[in-house]
Order: structure tokens, then C-alpha cells, then sequence
């Protein structure tokens, strides 16, 4: 569909699930569908998929953690550089 607001709230919450697998995935997607250096979503949109994101350092788990950091420093799963 073409609800960003739903699209929105669907990746927050699903970022924040109790799976470790289903926050593996919603990470992957966020690495390559939400790239920081070229955003489709509008600011309050990534402040909000970012915000639901940072949860994922408190649960310690490195493959969770290293996805989050490769996707705020502009790296894909590889290592190599997604954007400019």
C-alpha cells in the first residue's frame, strides 16, 4: 500500500520484537531499504524507525548489533560502503 505512517509504525514494532530472528530481518531490511545517506522516509520517519532501532544494543547480541552499526555508519553486511 502507500500508508507510510503504518509502514512506519510496522518496522518500529517489529525491530522491537521478543525474536531475535525477526529483529535480524527488520534490520536487514532497514540496511537496504532505509539507507541514512539517501532516506526515503522523511526526517520524523527515520528519527522514529532510529529510535525503535537503538533498542536492540540493550540485548546484547553481537550479529543484532553489528547490522545496527553497519547500517548507521553506511556499510552493508559484507563490509562494504552502500552510499557516497
Amino acid at each position: 500500500g502507500s500508508d507510510i505512517e503504518l509502514m512506519v509504525e510496522a518496522v518500529s514494532t517489529s525491530v522491537q520484537d521478543s525474536s531475535v530472528l525477526v529483529q535480524r530481518s527488520t534490520l536487514d531490511l532497514i540496511l537496504f531499504c532505509f539507507p541514512f545517506h539517501m532516506s526515503q522516509a522523511t526526517r520524523p520517519d527515520m528519527i522514529r524507525i532510529l529510535s525503535a532501532a537503538l533498542h536492540v544494543v540493550l540485548r546484547r547480541d553481537m550479529s543484532l548489533n553489528r547490522r545496527l552499526y553497519a547500517w548507521l555508519l553506511g556499510f552493508d553486511n559484507n563490509g562494504a560502503i552502500i552510499g557516497p
